[in-house]
């Protein structure tokens, strides 16, 4: 659920995770005002081999962040895992290993959504997991 009234709007929800797949969770937000100064998102995922998953942000605008990109090596969970540009350790470090619990630097920054104007950012936002599991691995389609 959006809340537009909240210091930190929240977006909510659930989808399934299949194995060898891109699956999207969507949220639409609406009421914001003003540019949005800081951006950090919250993940509770439930999967067996973390080190399967990428999992990408993407805004209304087609502008994307990789969260989250084939790291943490056979660990299970992300479990309140914080994406913070501001986080010491980020994700993708060789002493960040799975279940992720706490704040991490996403794999590219957060910062790309910083200044946008509202207009770019209501709208239909995306999570996209994709599960790599028994796929070969091809290049993610990131980028402004």
């Amino acid at each position: 659920m959006f809340d537009s009234t909240a210091a930190t709007p929240a977006i909510g929800g659930s989808f399934a995770i299949a194995d060898s797949a891109e699956n999207i969770g969507t949220q639409v937000v609406s009421g914001l005002s003003n540019f949005v100064t800081d951006v950090n998102v919250t993940l509770n995922i439930t999967h067996p081999n973390v080190g399967d998953l990428a999992i990408i942000l993407q805004a209304p605008s087609g502008d994307q962040v990789l969260l989250y990109n084939l790291s943490g090596g056979a660990g299970d969970n992300f479990a309140n895992t914080v994406f913070d540009d501001s986080a010491s350790k980020g994700i993708g470090d060789p002493a960040a290993a799975a279940p992720f619990t706490g704040s991490f630097r996403p794999e590219t920054p957060l910062s790309i959504f910083t200044g946008l104007p509202e207009a770019k950012l209501i709208g239909t936002w995306s999570l996209r997991v994709f599960d790599f599991f028994a796929v070969p691995l091809v290049p993610l389609p990131i980028g402004r």
